[in-house]
């Protein structure tokens, strides 16, 4: 090859090498995550308001994960299993296995923040006492590093019916009802 070829190439290569370089040292987004959780719950067969019916207290245990679909949407699935710590009868009664797929979206606060805001909505079926919910909450991932971070969560589980006994007052019952904090680690 030409002397003049060589130079042009070298050239070009220098030119090139910072750019290729930055293009490296970008970080990509992470498309997809797992997460495991413990978390606290508290249940009611009443209105909305908690009035009337029996309560409980869970504990929350699970395994789960998430994939960006498109931009800060996010599409997850979890399991998990609820025992009813405060609970009296049969171990059937008050042991749970719930399979939960859920959308979710996140509000990412900076490109730098740590912090990562999300909300999320699904459907459950929990399984061992063939019931099916909806489920809404929402939380924030707090990444303490690049793989790694602790997320807390604050998530309703809810059926809703209209009262045969009250159908006159139109009053909504839901049966059950339950709140779940959860506070777990997301690894990424």
């Amino acid at each position: 090859m030409d002397v003049a070829v060589h130079k042009s190439v070298l050239a070009v290569a220098l030119m090139l090498s910072p750019m290729v370089a930055a293009a490296q040292n970008q970080e990509r987004p992470f498309r997809s995550y797992g997460f495991g959780f413990a978390g606290f719950s508290s249940w009611n067969y009443g209105t909305l308001l908690f009035s009337g019916g029996s309560s409980g207290t869970d504990l929350h245990l699970g395994l789960g994960g998430e994939a960006r679909v498109t931009g800060n949407l996010g599409l997850g699935a979890e399991i998990g299993f609820f025992h009813c710590t405060k609970c009296y009868g049969p171990a059937s009664e008050y042991n749970h296995n719930v399979l939960s797929v859920n959308g979710s979206y996140h509000f990412p606060l900076s490109r730098d923040s740590k912090f990562l805001p999300f909300v999320s909505a699904g459907y459950s079926v929990w399984w061992s006492q063939r019931v099916k919910m909806f489920n809404a909450g929402g939380g924030v991932d707090y990444w303490f590093h690049r793989h790694a971070g602790i997320r807390f969560e604050l998530r309703e589980y809810f059926a809703g019916k209209r009262d045969s006994a009250a159908p006159q007052t139109g009053v909504l019952r839901i049966s059950p009802r339950l709140s779940d904090f959860r506070f777990g680690v997301t690894l990424r």
